[in-house]
């Protein structure tokens, strides 16, 4: 199975998927606060037995999407940002239909032991009713071990269960604050599109529990803060959401370099440890994601060609 290294925006301020990306900067799920993970869509290939990939591509392209401010919250924003594109396809670092950065310890037919960062956007408090007057969500990250149990593959889909264990940190770019740990098991079923010969149709559900640093952080109301429409609120560890998404991808193919990713995804938060903290305004969320990629350059040299379906 090819291994691939592929380095987007979040790349940047991560160590060198997923919290502010609200669930799916994906694993599929968070990154933690609003998702914005386009690192999960551009890294899908179909490969026939004698196809083989280059081993570097480089592209540049854009994505746009539409989230929530956070967990909860019951306002939405767009979000555009640039995807600055670089697979490198080698032994050890790889990035997975995920989107995750990582470095895989251990591997075998069915289980894989991994590394994976993830990260994603702030949210300016101002912006947002109900945390008006309130610090900002700050840029998140989180990193982790994660264990990839693969259920079943064949040349048209692949069932897989993913259970990482993360630490969270939040960053102003001047300084990183521990956000504590999350817990995200989830499970995802791809199939070669049918009516795309180079596209990959992506369903993928999850959930999300979080220590008592990350919902602090996101659902305590401290007394300096409180209002008469947002009072005291002391948040406690537990349970935060589960998720539903789908995504289709076509990837870029010997006669075209183009790219293209959609999505939607919805969370239910009804059953949250802290559903009735006052910034928890709203028991669903949806997530809209949409974008492209120009592959501009592949190197001649080439990867061992894949004999399984990603």
């Amino acid at each position: 199975m090819e291994r691939a290294f592929f380095v987007g925006i979040f790349a940047a301020f991560l160590i060198g998927h997923g919290p502010c990306a609200f669930a799916q900067t994906g694993g599929r799920g968070p990154a933690t606060q609003n998702s914005v993970n386009t690192l999960n869509v551009t890294n899908i290939r179909n490969t026939t037995d004698d196809q083989a990939l280059p081993k570097l591509e480089l592209g540049l392209g854009a994505s746009g999407v539409f989230i929530n401010d956070y967990p909860g919250s019951n306002q939405q924003h767009y979000v555009w940002l640039p995807i600055p594109y670089l697979v490198y396809r080698g032994n050890f670092l790889r990035a997975d239909q995920n989107g995750d950065m990582r470095g895989v310890f251990l591997q075998n037919a069915e289980i894989d032991i991994d590394a994976s960062a993830s990260g994603s956007v702030p949210v300016n408090s101002n912006l947002d009713q109900a945390r008006e007057g309130m610090p900002n969500l700050d840029w998140m990250g989180e990193v982790g071990p994660r264990l990839l149990v693969h259920i079943y593959r064949s040349s048209k889909y692949s069932l897989e269960a993913s259970v990482p264990v993360r630490w969270v940190f939040s960053t102003d770019l001047t300084r990183i604050d521990d956000r504590g740990f999350d817990f995200n098991p989830e499970i995802y079923l791809r199939r070669r599109a049918w009516f795309d010969p180079h596209g990959t149709v992506l369903a993928y559900y999850g959930a999300l529990w979080g220590t008592s640093q990350l919902t602090r952080y996101f659902y305590e109301v401290s007394p300096q803060y409180a209002t008469a429409d947002r009072p005291v609120y002391s948040a406690v560890p537990g349970y935060m959401y589960d998720y539903v998404g789908f995504e289709y991808h076509h990837t870029s193919s010997p006669t075209s370099p183009l790219i293209m990713f959609v999505g939607v995804s919805e969370s239910f938060l009804a059953g949250a440890a802290n559903r009735l903290s006052p910034l928890m305004l709203s028991i669903e969320n949806q997530e809209v994601i949409a974008g492209f990629i120009y592959d501009f350059y592949r190197s001649k040299e080439k990867a061992p060609p894949n004999q399984e379906f990603e």
